[in-house]
């Protein structure tokens, strides 16, 4: 079986409620249904990039957002009625401020203006954590060098850091033990 189609099924399987009517013991339960490529097409056009595959088939076959790590993953706004934080609006705001790197697109809010984004520009994909609390603090503050960051030319390259350097890592990393997206090495 192809890797993807076996990522993607145990996501799915992570998120569906247990055949009982109870919820998994993770407590992820998919709150939308996947999305049509229609909707994918028009949030592409919207960025000006294509959304990585494997993130695509995500939103297409497992649910438009609200599952996943932390706060879960954002919606793809698909009518006016959808209310709360959603990908394009995320990646709109967070866009704007000098520094932001064109095709980094965040796909989960984790709470006080911390987001795991993906670096569509990356060959893998490799998924950055951007937390906008350290916008304030120096380099010498932080224990990684700027030559370490992922973006270190950037104003903002002390509030970045590579999480997994792909978003299947990522993924994996989630499903696995979802406590070590928050361990920093």
């Amino acid at each position: 079986m192809n890797p993807m189609i076996r990522l993607i099924e145990k996501i799915k399987a992570h998120v569906t409620p247990a055949s009982n009517g109870k919820e998994k013991s993770e407590g992820d339960v998919a709150s939308a249904r996947p999305i049509n490529e229609r909707d994918i097409a028009k949030v592409e056009l919207k960025f000006g990039f294509k959304l990585p595959l494997l993130l695509r088939t995500v939103y297409l076959e497992v649910g438009n957002g609200g599952f996943g790590p932390s706060e879960g993953f954002l919606p793809i706004r698909i009518s006016k009625a959808m209310k709360g934080m959603d990908l394009v609006a995320v990646y709109r705001e967070r866009s704007r401020h000098p520094g932001w790197p064109p095709h980094l697109l965040p796909i989960v809010y984790s709470g006080c203006d911390v987001y795991f984004c993906v670096d569509c520009d990356h060959p893998k994909n490799r998924v950055i954590v951007f937390d906008g609390d350290l916008g304030g603090l120096d380099e010498s503050c932080v224990s990684l060098t700027r030559r370490k960051w992922p973006y270190p030319d950037s104003p903002l390259g002390v509030c970045f850091q590579t999480r997994a350097n792909s978003l299947k890592e990522f993924l994996e990393m989630w499903l696995t033990d979802e406590a070590q997206i928050y361990r920093w090495d």
